[in-house]
C-alpha cells in the first residue's frame, strides 16, 4: 500500500498545476486515484496479505456502486456475477488512496 501511495503522491505532484487552478482539478484527482487500484486479483490479493484492514471499507456503498458499475459490464458480456472479496479490497483501496490524495491536495493548497 505504501508503493501505491507513493506513487500517487508522484502522480499528483506531476499534475499539480493542473489539479490546483483547474476548475475540473479535483475530478482529475479521481482519475489518477481510480488509475492506481490494482485490478489484478493476485495485486489484490498481495496487498491484502499486506494489510489485512483492506478486508474492510468506511462506505459499504461504494461497494454497492463497484458492483452497479462492474454489473453493467457483465450484463452487457451477458454474464452475472456478486460482489465477491476483490471488490472489497478494490474499494478499501480506493478510499486509502483518495484519503491520501485529499491529503495532499490540503498540503498544496497550503503550500501556495
Amino acid at each position: 500500500m505504501h508503493e501505491l501511495i507513493d506513487n500517487l503522491r508522484e502522480a499528483l505532484d506531476e499534475e499539480r498545476d493542473e489539479i490546483l487552478n483547474d476548475a475540473d482539478g479535483e475530478d482529475r484527482l479521481h482519475e489518477i486515484v481510480d488509475g492506481l487500484v490494482p485490478i489484478y486479483y493476485g495485486e489484490l490479493a498481495h496487498l491484502l496479505a499486506q494489510d489485512t484492514s483492506l478486508g474492510f471499507v468506511d462506505d459499504i456503498g461504494l461497494v454497492a456502486s463497484a458492483q452497479t458499475q462492474q454489473q453493467k459490464t457483465l450484463e452487457y458480456c451477458n454474464a452475472k456475477q456478486d460482489v465477491n472479496a476483490f471488490d472489497i479490497i478494490s474499494v478499501s483501496v480506493y478510499e486509502h488512496l483518495i484519503a491520501a490524495a485529499y491529503t495532499w491536495l490540503e498540503e498544496a493548497k497550503e503550500a501556495v
